[in-house]
């Protein structure tokens, strides 16, 4: 299995995990801004999941928009920007050199410059959480991350 199959059938595991918190299948593809038939396809990690699906279904099923995109063992942190929180300089300047070279690639398209800003942070978060867990982080996960978000 490829890096990329396997952040995908791991995606489709969180996925299913939130699809889980609505009382039907059809209220989480509501909430998402799909069809069912589109939801069971990114549970199932056949298609590129779009970032602004992930966050809506993030937000209505009060789910943790840092896990769902990128795993992690904190889903009940929820990733809620302006709480006065600092963000580290040089973390923030590395997703952004990641983020900014992968879309410039021209095969991701990002929703919004809000949708970009909630990601940067996100994954500012992601990397600071796995550097005080003393894990190493994958810039190259973080790319696949930001490439099936995006979609």
């Amino acid at each position: 299995m490829t890096p990329l199959e396997t952040f995908r059938c791991d995606l489709g595991e969180r996925l299913s995990w939130v699809v889980g918190r609505f009382k039907t299948k059809s209220q989480a593809a509501s909430a998402a801004g799909v069809t069912v038939e589109q939801l069971n396809k990114w549970t199932a990690g056949t298609v590129r999941v779009p970032v602004e699906g992930l966050w809506r279904l993030a937000q209505a099923a009060d789910a943790d928009f840092r896990w769902l995109c990128a795993g992690g063992s904190d889903t009940g942190l929820a990733v809620q920007p302006g709480q006065g929180r600092t963000l580290r300089a040089e973390v923030m300047q590395e997703v952004l050199q990641v983020m900014v070279s992968v879309t410039s690639s021209g095969d991701v398209i990002v929703a919004s410059p809000e949708r970009f800003a909630e990601l940067a942070v996100a994954l500012h978060d992601y990397v600071i959480d796995q550097r005080a867990k003393s894990t190493p982080v994958d810039l190259d996960a973080m790319s696949n991350v930001i490439r099936l978000a995006s979609r």
